[in-house]
């Protein structure tokens, strides 16, 4: 049976929630589907390294600061060194941002391509009371959703 690795990238603050509310209600929303493994990631590293061992399919959770729309959602397939570069412009919103830690784990042979990214734009205004987060987080969920159903 194919393992499938959902890492939500982010923490409990403010904007940076997306990825790990994305998580929160995924587990939930499909809870009892035996391949599907969540993991949080705090974004510092390779934390989710040892989480991905022996997954067919890897889909990385994070919010995205790139200066267009809030909530606006992005899916990045990742294919090659090549994809990550030229989606450099969409970056998370971590120090080390995950795209560079992706391309550490793929040279250091931790990590095969492909890879798929969902993010979600946000504003350092957004929290989950204004509802926009809220939104953006169930488009996400939404897709993710159907990525694993087709995997």
């Amino acid at each position: 049976m194919r393992k499938i690795a959902v890492i939500g990238v982010g923490s409990y603050q403010a904007e940076d929630q997306l990825g790990w509310l994305v998580v929160d209600q995924l587990q939930t929303a499909i809870y009892g589907i035996p391949n599907v493994f969540f993991f949080k990631s705090r974004g510092n590293g390779l934390d989710w390294a040892d989480f991905i061992k022996d997954a067919s399919s890897v889909i990385f959770v994070d919010a995205v600061i790139s200066n267009t729309q809030p909530g606006a959602m992005y899916e990045i397939n990742i294919a090659s060194q090549a994809d990550i570069e030229k989606n450099i412009l969409v970056s998370s919103s971590h120090g080390i941002d995950l795209f560079n830690n992706i391309n550490l784990a793929n040279a250091l042979g931790m990590i095969d391509f492909p890879i798929t990214f969902v993010g979600g734009e946000i504003d350092n205004s957004e929290c989950v009371e204004s509802g926009r987060l809220n939104v953006t987080v169930e488009k996400i969920v939404s897709r993710i959703k159907e990525i694993i159903e087709f995997s």
